[in-house]
Parts: structure tokens; sequence; C-alpha cells
């Protein structure tokens, strides 16, 4: 018959679910990721063809410890998983996963903390690294991390299909990819195996973030959308700046729509702070106008935000594996007895509420053959498995669904029954309800419930206690990474409202019934199971357990303070005492005098029925409840244990409304705890206590006061500094031969400026990084290899050379970048390194312990630069003073014939060698007709044969005996106008030979010049003090005595001194004259070296009379009969002196030239601002003197004479 057959299929072993539970996918969805593609300023960029997901695991005991983030252990590591892999070679990327980020984000979550790859490399999981047991590649099977559907990640992720059950078949392949191992099995029931521990069930959770690689200010990276939000809230911060002040969502706002879209949460997600996506949002950037993505900019900037729904729901999936949540499984089979224990929480009204799961063996029947189902509870203290005793009906449930079913618990230990009866469409009952024994009539389930722990329960702690850098939620630095001194923190201590001691005792007893029960015989004469018709009357002894708890020991404290301890606090420490926001805990206790009413114990009653079941069955019934009161106490409003009346047992303590809730984030907290400015960089630990006072106890068990230890994390001090200095470089006054590579040039006698700047690149940590730094600074310092002034000019504070110097001390604050110095004439010529030093707010060793450029070191305080500079001299303020012509005296000399001067002077230009205008210039080269401005000799040039004063100055160390000035002139000829500029040879006659070329190896003629001192408006003391310096720089000069030499030096130089010749001049010591600074000088400078630096070079030169001019390359050999007025000889025009090549020789190395009038980098002759535009004249740089080809200061050579 069909009931055999229904009794048969039940006993099979394959389970399935017969309600109409689906599995629970992963919670998470996606959609359409097409993004707005545009340009791009340089430096950024992305794209769609490259990107991976970022996954990571966590496994926690149970939600609420997910939660608050205790106990929870990441299982592997964090793993970017990407078919594509990079874009480029990643540079900067972080390996924060969404939990990291936003686990506790409502009292603030982490923020962004960037690596670089230059010191731990960026590594990923990719194609070909991990393959299932069908020889699949893992990374192979992923979706598409932008066109993947929920349907396909939930299936990579879970295996089945929605609505089936979930066989999570790539599991332990995706914690492979993590460097993890599981098991299906343990993964689906929560079991964490780490070596020989093995947990109870947990819950896993597998967040999984699409990641995408773009190019950020020329920066590779890879990022999250919570890498993304991050940035973005760093950039507004200030804490990460950009080199063009964009930033991404500026620059690549799709990036956003990207990452957010192709993941979202359908469900609240308390573990990150999250909720669900719902009504769904879908984040867009585009437009066809430039105002439309603006606004679509400004939209995606405000979901961002936290409490936007970027922010709240999107860019991570989460898979957390869930079973059937009911208490008991419920097995339709009358064969099997189940037994099970189930841990269960009492409502108000002191019942437990047990949730069954249906299960049913196959046996041909479906779901919609199951018309109902009911539930019965029978008394498991009377109930015999021969004996059937009706049940207690409690619920009727349509098949599909799992009822909830409420029961008072027994004592301890003690088994409650549940009876089952099913019913099908078919007609089929099972069991069919015929027999004696109570399988018959029900399906058996035995369930014992465990109420808890009845020992003695005291706190367990569970602090939450940190040191962290202002502000909350928004915290500046990471403590544990880094924080300089002079900032604030803020000391936060979650703990529970109050603890508690607590012991309940359980009292256990019985009592036993007598109860007779008396059958009468009906008039009818029907017979009993005796076979007559007599009274029948029947004692039965029936005992009933009973139980009730009442409380032997209760203290319950709150909080007092709590104390904070570190070297980085003001003072070392903090207390924290409860703000007014904390409320005492509210206790009601009752203490129940009379816990048992039990009734009479001696009961008659009757019963209609002579049969042995029915009888006892009346005995059972006339039996009064046993009632119990358990002692009374409620905290804060929560029913710890109840005092109410109860049926035979009452209730167990429900320890879980003993267990306190947490304070709030602003009961134990302060912030601005500044970090005192003088604190040593380094590790300091943390210590703490918090204190609770006793604000209730039963029987003065416990102490009055409960001190508890925290655990704190430490914070690292370290004050950050930077120092970039760039020195000014004078290159365009530099006019030395062979200037020095990679250096900043200096010149003597001219102010420079150093900008020193406090910004640079620090560590790579949160709240460092590349900024500016002024903020830590102490002082700055500096030191000069050589003699300075703070100023433009010597006016300036005086700085010795090798001395270091505070900027602050010498008025320039730690703001101020650019400041003017100025080299003295005296300083050595030389290459030098200018050091600088920014010394932090915390240092204590005066700067000596320095890092080059940041001291990214902690144990350094000070960061310091070295700059390389060359110091070099000046040739300059070259000048023609006279010319002997006598139509030029007029212009220089006040009276024909006499010494006194005019005052008038050719200079190059009206500039001094800075190229600054100066007064009182007004005569520049070259001499030349329409120079000279005394009446009737405006149009002069001057005539061969007469020569012209000139002198220059140098600067530098040109003052020893070896050191000259080489001049080399050339020669142009142009006619009368100025025009037709050509080359030239030039010819003089001597009685030996009537024609020799100058420059050539006949040209032997030297020339001598006197220095008439007094024709020259030259000061003996000019000379006098020059011969004293000298003397004494060289520590004596030969057989001299000082005042010899002080007489005898100006003697020499007036005496004659061989210096020339046509083609080269050559100005050496006896020329030459100190005219260096020599007042006002300080005391640790050499005043004779001081004197020395500056020098003054006087000349002379001039053209024979005799002289004549032919193109250059003009062959006279081939010439007849040559006479002073042979057309080969130009005339009617003017010989151009050139002086453009001027050096000055240092130490005899006239192959190595120092300085030339012209340098490589420098021309002094633009510089003091000749000019070649005047009168229309073929001029170059150099030109200083035009002579008259064919006028001569004598007529000694006729026409008639032959050559």
């Amino acid at each position: 018959m069909k009931f055999k057959k229904v009794t048969f299929l039940f006993t099979v072993l394959v389970v399935i679910f017969l309600t109409s539970l689906k599995a629970t996918a992963g919670n998470n969805d996606s959609l359409p990721s097409h993004g707005y593609i545009g340009d791009a300023a340089d430096g950024w960029s992305y794209t769609q063809h490259y990107s991976g997901i970022r996954v990571s695991i966590y496994w926690a005991p149970d939600m609420e410890s997910f939660k608050g983030g205790y106990g929870v252990k990441q299982i592997g590591k964090t793993t970017d998983v990407t078919k594509t892999g990079p874009r480029y070679r990643i540079q900067e990327y972080t390996d924060l996963t969404i939990y990291r980020y936003m686990n506790n984000d409502d009292i603030g979550g982490q923020s962004l903390s960037l690596k670089s790859t230059n010191f731990e490399q960026y590594t990923w999981a990719g194609k070909g690294e991990v393959f299932n047991a069908h020889g699949q590649d893992i990374v192979s099977l992923m979706p598409d991390v932008w066109t993947g559907t929920k349907e396909q990640w939930d299936l990579w992720f879970e295996g089945g299909r929605d609505g089936e059950s979930k066989d999570y078949r790539n599991i332990p392949e995706i914690f492979r990819l993590c460097g993890a191992e599981i098991t299906i099995e343990d993964f689906k029931n929560g079991i964490y195996v780490e070596r020989n521990f093995r947990s109870g069930p947990g819950i896993y959770k597998i967040f999984f973030e699409p990641i995408i690689y773009p190019i950020v200010n020329g920066t590779s990276m890879v990022m999250t959308l919570r890498d993304l939000i991050r940035w973005e809230e760093a950039f507004q911060r200030g804490d990460i700046s950009t080199s063009d002040g964009n930033s991404i969502l500026t620059q690549l706002a799709p990036v956003y729509v990207f990452t957010a879209n192709a993941q979202f949460l359908i469900e609240d997600e308390a573990a990150i702070c999250m909720k669900a996506n719902s009504p769904v949002y879908h984040a867009y950037y585009g437009g066809s106008t430039s105002s439309e993505r603006a606004a679509a900019r400004q939209e995606i900037r405000r979901q961002i935000q936290k409490g936007g729904k970027i922010y709240d729901s999107m860019g991570v999936g989460v898979v957390t594996p869930k079973i059937p949540d009911g208490d008991f499984d419920i097995i339709y089979n009358s064969e099997i007895v189940t037994d099970k224990t189930i841990k269960v929480v009492s409502n108000k009204e002191n019942e437990h509420e047990i949730t069954l799961n249906h299960r049913l063996f196959k046996s041909g029947y479906k779901l919609e053959d199951l018309v109902k189902v009911e539930y019965y509870t029978l008394d498991n203290n009377i109930v015999k498995d021969d004996m059937f005793v009706p049940g207690e009906l409690l619920v009727t449930t349509a098949g599909s669904e799992r009822p909830t079913i409420k029961l008072n618990s027994g004592p301890e230990g003690n088994k409650t029954m549940i009876g089952m009866k099913m019913y099908f469409k078919d007609g089929t009952v099972f069991p069919q309800g015929k027999g004696d024994r109570i399988k018959d009539h029900y399906i058996i389930h035995h369930i014992t419930l465990k109420t808890g722990d009845t020992a003695p329960v005291t706190y367990e702690e569970n602090f939450s206690a940190v040191i962290k850098a202002d502000q909350r939620g928004n915290e500046r630095f990471n403590v544990l990474e880094g924080i300089p001194t002079n900032e604030t923190l803020y000391a936060n201590v979650i703990a529970d409202e109050y603890i508690y001691n607590f012991i309940a005792e359980q009292i256990t007893d019985k009592v036993e019934y007598s109860v007779t029960v008396v059958y009468e015989a009906d008039d009818e004469g029907s017979e009993n199971e005796n076979g007559s018709n007599s009274d029948i009357k029947k004692t039965y002894t029936i005992t009933k357990n009973y139980s009730y708890w009442q409380v032997k020991e209760l203290d319950v404290y709150a909080i007092k303070e709590a104390v904070l301890n570190n070297g980085a606090l003001p003072n070392g420490t903090v207390s924290l005492k409860p703000t007014p926001e904390y409320h005492m805990p509210d206790i009601d206790f009752k203490d129940t005098s009379n816990h048992v009413s039990t009734g009479s114990t001696t009961i008659t009653t009757t019963c209609s029925s002579s049969d042995p079941g029915e009888m006892y069955s009346a005995a059972l019934q006339a039996i009064p409840s046993v009632t119990v009161r358990n002692d009374g106490l409620s905290i804060n409003g929560k029913t710890i244990l109840s005092a109410s009346s109860t049926a035979s047992h009452g209730q167990a303590p429900n320890y879980q409304n003993l267990k306190s809730s947490k304070i709030g984030p602003n009961i134990l907290y302060a912030n601005n705890l500044e970090i005192p400015v003088t604190l040593s960089n380094g590790l300091y630990e943390s210590t703490g206590t918090i204190t609770y006072e006793r604000v209730f106890t039963l029987n003065n068990n416990g102490p009055s006061t409960i001190k508890k230890s925290l655990t704190i994390n430490p914070v690292f001090v370290h004050t950050p500094v930077c120092i970039d200095v760039n020195v000014s470089d004078d290159d365009v006054y530099n006019q030395k031969v062979s200037p020095a590579k990679n250096t900043s040039t200096l010149i003597l006698g001219k102010s420079f400026k150093i900008d020193i700047k406090n910004s640079g690149t620090h560590r790579n940590i949160k709240g460092y990084g590349s900024r500016d730094y002024t903020k830590y600074v102490k002082d700055r310092t500096i030191r000069f290899p050589f003699d300075t002034y703070l100023g433009t000019n010597m006016g300036g504070t005086f700085l010795n050379a090798n001395t270091w110097y505070s900027l602050k001390e010498l008025g320039i604050d730690n703001n101020t970048s650019s400041i003017t110095f100025f080299t003295p004439t005296w300083v050595d010529e030389d290459l030098y390194n200018i050091e600088i030093k920014t010394i932090a707010i915390n240092d204590s060793q005066e700067g000596t312990k320095a890092q080059n450029k940041a001291n990214t070191d902690a144990s350094y305080t000070a960061a310091f630069i070295s700059k390389p500079v060359e110091v070099t001299g000046r040739i300059f303020d070259f000048a023609i003073t006279d010319i002997d012509d006598i139509a030029w005296q007029p212009f220089f000399r006040q009276r024909k014939g006499e010494a006194v001067h005019t005052g008038k002077v050719f200079y190059t230009g009206p500039n001094n060698i800075n190229g600054v205008k100066v007064a009182g210039r007004n005569y520049f080269f070259p001499v030349m007709p329409g120079k000279n401005d005394v009446r009737g000799y405006h149009e002069r040039a001057v005539k061969l044969g007469y020569a012209f004063k000139f002198e220059l100055k140098t600067m530098g160390n040109y003052y020893d005996k070896y050191d000259f000035i080489q001049i080399m002139p050339t020669f142009s000829f142009v006619d009368k106008n100025g025009k037709n500029r050509q080359e030239i040879d030039l010819y003089y006659s001597t009685p030996e030979n009537p024609l020799i070329k100058i420059g050539s190896d006949k040209d032997t003629l030297t020339f001598s010049m006197k220095l008439d001192f007094k024709y020259r408006g030259i000061n003996i003391r000019e000379f006098e003090d020059t011969a004293r310096a000298m003397y004494i720089l060289r520590g004596g000069i030969g057989n001299y005595t000082l005042d010899e030499w002080v007489k005898g030096f100006p003697a020499i130089s007036q005496n004659g001194v061989t210096f020339a010749r046509y083609w080269k001049i050559l100005l050496s010591e006896p020329l030459r004259s100190f005219i260096g600074p020599n007042i006002n000088l300080p005391e640790a400078v050499d005043p004779n070296k001081a004197l020395a630096s500056v020098q003054k070079w006087y000349g002379e030169f001039h053209l024979p009379s005799s002289c004549l001019a032919v193109p250059k390359g003009t062959d006279l050999l081939k010439e007849k009969n040559l006479t002073r007025n042979s057309p080969v000889f130009l005339k009617d025009g003017y010989i151009i002196v050139n002086f453009r090549e001027i050096q000055v020789i240092n130490d005899d190395d006239f192959s190595n030239p120092a300085l030339k009038y012209k340098g490589e980098k420098a021309n002094g002759w633009i510089l003091e601002g000749y000019n070649t535009n005047q009168g229309g004249w073929q001029l170059v740089e150099g030109d200083i003197l035009a002579y008259y080809v064919d006028k001569r200061a004598n007529d000694d050579i006729t026409g008639a004479g032959n050559y």
C-alpha cells in the first residue's frame, strides 16, 4: 500500500530542501560600465582594457566580531586578480582592502596610504597560475570586470545557479589565489583552521573590488573605487598635490563610473558600514558640452562623499556562505528519532523560540504534495515509547513554510519532545495514528534546550583604546607610521557601559503527588477490565520536577575614568572622564521570598473509563501546575532574570541581556592633545587603564573598584623636515674662459640669491609625502666656505668663512625663502660647496644629526644640502683716458701742455660691468670722427704715430708677480664714410727695413712705457699702498725692506717697463695697482688681501706714423716701384684698432687664460653697452679707436721715396 512505499523511501539518506528557501547568492550586482571617453591633460590617462578585481578574505567568529573588528582574521593575502595584467609598470599602489578602509568607518576608517614600487614591488595573480580539479584556469573562468553579470559572478564564486544548492566549486582555487588553503565544507560551515587549531562555526566573507590602472599625474597606479575616493579626500585636504593642480576626478572622472558600476551591494553590509544600493543608483559621466560634463563631475563628487550612493553602496561585492538559519532540522521519518541540543534565548514572555528546518528524504512526493504539518508538544516526564498520550497541538503550518514554535524550557539538560504529523494531498497521513505506541501517532524528536552557562559570570574584557592623529575620522597621520611633534592627537576608549560580577544558582527539586482515580461502574452493568461491573480505584504516585533561579552574587560597576599614558601626550598622560552623555546603569533587583507553589499533593479524581491508559491520563490531568518564581534582575530595562510566575521551571538567566552595550564614541574622548614640541623622534609605547567603580552590590562580594589594563597602540613620533636649495646662477656675468659645469656662478663684488625651500618629498606615508614642512622647522643654518655678507653689499652683516650661522638669529624667519648675499672681492676664485641645514623643532643636537635633503630616517633631526658654486673674477671698465694727438689735447686737457685733466674718458658703453647705467659716462668707443666735442675738432680721428693711454680693472686672484693682462690687437679698414670694412695687413718701416709686416717674424720691435703719475693723474700713494700690500702678502720681496720697497716700487713703474709690440700688449706688475676695499673691514679680513683683490692696469698703444695698410693677404713682393702713394696702399679712410681679445693671465699660464673681456658665457663689451650702430659705420664689438689711414704725426715720408 502507499504507506509502505513512503516508509521505505523515507529511509534513503539523500537530503533535499522541501521549503521554498533558495541558497542565498552573493551580496553583489553590476551595471553596464560604459564610461565617457575623452581627452585628458598630459600625464593623465586610463583605459577600460586593463582591469581586475582585488580579492580579500576574512574570517570572524560571528557577525558582531566582524562589525566591531574584534577577532577578525585575514585569510592569506590581499590579491589583485587580473586577466590583462597592469597597463604599465606600476609605480604607486595600495594593498588596502574595503574591510580595512571601511570597518568602523562610522567612527573613522582607514585613509589612503600609498606604497612606492621603488621599495615594495606590486604583485598580482593572472592566467596560468591556478587550475581547478578539471584542469581549468580559474582566472580565465572569471567574468569580465566591466560587463560581467551578477549571475556570472555568483557562479564563479559560489557555483550552482540561483535557486539551486551552491556547491562553491571554485572556492579552494580562489583561496589559493590569495595564498591560502580551505575545503569547501570548512568554507560553508565557517571553520577556520590554522596548524593544529580548528575553530567552531564562524563566518567567512570574500570581498571583491574592481580595479583599474590609471596614469595619475604621470604616475602609473592601480586603484579600487575606495582608493580613488580616499585619494580625492587626501587631495582636497592638501595631503596630496599634483603638478598641474588637478585631481583624478577633474581629469579622469570615468574611472569612478567604471569601478562603481562594476559591483555594488544589494544588501546592507554592516562589517564595512555600507548599505544596499536601493533603489539602484547608476553612476554616470558624459555629455556633449563641457558644462554638461562639469555637472556630471559635480554629481560624482556629491555621491563619493560619505552618505552618497557611490560612497555607501558601490565598488564592492561580498560573498558570505549562508546555511539555513533554523535551530533544528526536522527529518520526516518515524524510524529515526533525532536528538539535538539547541542554544536558545528567551523572549519577553519567558519562552524560547525555535525555528524548524523541514528536511525530507526522497519519497516520490513533491513540495506541492504536502498539505500541512502539525506540531505537538509532549510531556517528556511521563510519555513512554510504548504508551500513547495525546500531546498539545502547538502550530499547524503549510508544508512549504518554516514554523517557529514556542517552548517553555525545562531544567538544564532536560529534554522537550516534539511530535509531528504530515498530511499529503493524496490523503496519506503520516504517521497514520493506528496503534498504542507514541511513534504510531507522531514523528518524535527530542530537543534539549540549552540556555547557556550557569557558572559564575564575570565581565569579559573587551575594550578598544586608541591614540590617533586628529581629527577623528579624518586623521591626517597614521601614528603607527609617523606623526610630527606639535601636531595633535586624540585619545578614545570604547568600553562597556558597565561591568559586573553575577552568579545565579539554579535550585532544583521535585514534588510527589498522590492521585487516586476512581472508576464508577455504570448502572447498566458494563464490565470493567477485570470482567466485573464494580467500581475501580487506583492510586498513582506522580513526580514533577521543578526549578528556579536565585542570585547569589551581584556587583555592577560603572565607568569612573580611563587613563592613557604615552610619551607623545602632553605630560605623557591623559585622563578621560565620562562626559554628561554617559548614564549610570539602572539596576532593578527583586529578592523573591516565596519561590515555589505546588498546590495540594494529595488528590482524588474520577475517570469515565476503566482503561488503564485512560485512568492514568485522568491522574495526569488532575495534577495541579507547579509554579515557580525566580529572583528578578534587569539592567537598563533589559531582563536578565525574570521574577514572573512560570510553570515548573523558572526561566534561565538571559546572559545576552546581561551583556552591556558599548559606550558611544564621545564618552571617553579627548582631542587637540598636542605632542610636545621638543619630544625626540622614536616609538612611544602606550599603557593605560580603565577604572570602574561599584554602583550596586547584593552581598558586597566584589571590590569597590576594578581597574583593567588597556591595550593601546603605540605612537611613532617623527618630525619631518625637507630642504631644497637653489643658488642663483650669474653665468650671464661669468667671463671665465672655461667655467665649471653643473655649478652656480658667483661673481666677486656682486650679490646673489639663495632660495631655500622647506618643501620636498619625505616618507611615502600618510600626512608626509611631497609637501611643505615649514611648520616643523625650528631654524635653518648656513655655512659658507668663504667670507660673505648678508645683504646686497658690504653694508650688510659680515659672515665669516667656515662658520655656521642661524638664519633666525640673522633675522630671517623660516617662511622666508629667498635670501640675498654678497660675495666680497677678496674671496679666492675657486670651486666651493655652500652647506645649508633645516633643523626640526624637536632637534636637541644643534643640527649635527642631519640627513641629505630629508630626514626620512627618524634617527636624524635635520636635513642638509650642499650646493656647488664657482666664484669667479671680473675684467671691466676698459677706458681710454688720453690721446697724444694735438687735435685731441683740448678734449683731455684743460689747458695745452698742462697735466690737469678735463675728466673726459672714453668707455666701452654707458653701463658698468653689471649692465647698469652709470652717471657721468658720456663718451663711448670707438674714438672716431664725430666724437670730439671741442669746437673745430669734431670730425677728427687720430693721426698715425700718436699713442693713446688706456686703463682697465680686474677683480680676483690677479695680484701675484706672474699675473698679466694680454691684449691681441686686430686691425680693419673702413672708407671715409665708415663703410666697406675689410681686414688688412699693416706695414711699417725702420732704417734697416723699409717694409716690416706687423705680426711677422721680422716684427721684433718692443716698446716700453713710463708711467707718468702726474700726467696720468695717478696719486703716488696708490702705488705705495700697492707696494706695501704686495710686500706683506708675499712675506717680503728680495732683499728689500718694507720701506725700501714702498719707495722703490713706484719708481720702477715710472722709470719704464717694456710691455708691448704692435701685435701684442702685455701689462705686468709694474703697470698694476691695487684698488680693493681698505676701510671698514671686519677684523677677520686681511686688509692687504682685500686691497689686492681689485686691480687697476695701465697701458698705452700706438701705430707707427710710417704705417701703411693693404688688404689682407696682399703680396707686396709682386709690386714694383712702391711708394707711399702706390695704389696698392689703402687711402682715404680709417684704420680701426680692435681690442676685443683682452685676456687675464693667472700664474704665468698663457695657454689657459683665466678670464677674457668676452668669456665663454659673458661678454663684457655687451654688458657695458657697446654700441655697434654709430653714424652708419660698420663696427664690431671691441673697436676702440680709428686712425687716419693716410694722415700721420709727421711728414717724414714723402711721395718721392722708393721702398
